[in-house]
């Protein structure tokens, strides 16, 4: 299902990698859609992985591992 609501979707649900996917996706089926260009300008440069691992953060692992993770890098 390649739709902008569907893309919408799960991008509201923080599923960005997968979102970005189904934009250029449709991007390819309209390169004139001015909409999707600008929300894949919103994610040029950034780590949609990262992205995906704070926004969807909800159980205390989740949270140890980001504190493991900034120990590591200070």
């Amino acid at each position: 299902m390649s739709t902008k609501t569907y893309a919408k979707l799960l991008e509201n649900q923080g599923y960005f990698l997968e979102a970005v996917k189904v934009y250029r996706e449709l991007l390819k089926k309209n390169s004139d859609d001015e909409e999707i260009k600008k929300t894949l300008k919103k994610y040029e440069g950034v780590n949609l992985k990262v992205l995906e691992f704070f926004t969807r953060m909800e159980k205390e692992k989740d949270y140890e591992k980001l504190e493991r993770w900034l120990c590591k890098w200070s």
